[in-house]
């Protein structure tokens, strides 16, 4: 379940020369500005405006929005654009773009990997790929027994998963099978250029 919503942070008051509308006392009001930020999982991940409340020192009452003396209203206006969000309020922006250049990364590193193990093939290398049917993918693996100039022949593995990242679950030793195939490194050259290697690990 995504928890997801709204939340708001103090973020600065100030001393009003106005007169309470409540108890008609003169320079006792304090405005606060709050800001508010949307959030997922309680991580702040931008500032969707600010709102303020008045307060009367004398008399306790708060007055939000549309119930600002009118005198204040102008005032207050200026006072939410001169109080900036502070940096926390983007937090969850800045996550989001250090784990998406990660992910650019990570995946910039797979693909060096993997073009390297394709040139030099050895036993023991592990294969995950994706095999596409009807418009659907599945994803399986394979382990290398024997390398040859132009075939390498690999133990493949008797199963397979929707999705790639629950791959981990079938790469168990009886799912292979026993005795080696023989697969064209042509044909695994055109995996590769049709994306369908997901990682070779060594």
């Amino acid at each position: 379940m995504v928890i997801y919503g709204m939340r708001s942070s103090h973020l600065e008051s100030f001393d009003a020369r106005t007169t309470c509308t409540s108890c008609g006392q003169r320079d006792k009001t304090v405005v606060s500005i709050f800001g508010r930020y949307a959030h997922i999982f309680w991580i702040p991940l931008f500032p969707i405006g600010k709102t303020a409340v008045t307060y009367c020192e004398h008399c306790k009452a708060s007055f939000e929005n549309k119930d600002f003396a009118p005198d204040l209203k102008a005032d207050i206006k200026t006072m939410k654009v001169g109080t900036k969000a502070p940096v926390w309020h983007y937090s969850g922006l800045g996550l989001l773009t250090v784990l998406a250049g990660y992910g650019f990364y990570a995946d910039g590193q797979t693909k060096e990997t993997n073009a390297r193990y394709l040139a030099d093939p050895k036993p023991g290398d592990k294969y995950e790929y994706r095999i596409q049917e009807d418009g659907k993918s599945t994803y399986t693996l394979f382990k290398v027994a024997a390398v040859g100039k132009d075939t390498i022949w690999a133990y493949e593995n008797q199963y397979t998963m929707d999705k790639k990242t629950r791959i981990d679950k079938i790469d168990i030793a009886e799912n292979y099978a026993t005795n080696p195939t023989p697969i064209p490194r042509s044909a695994i050259a055109k995996m590769q250029q049709q994306d369908d290697i997901v990682e070779i690990s060594r």
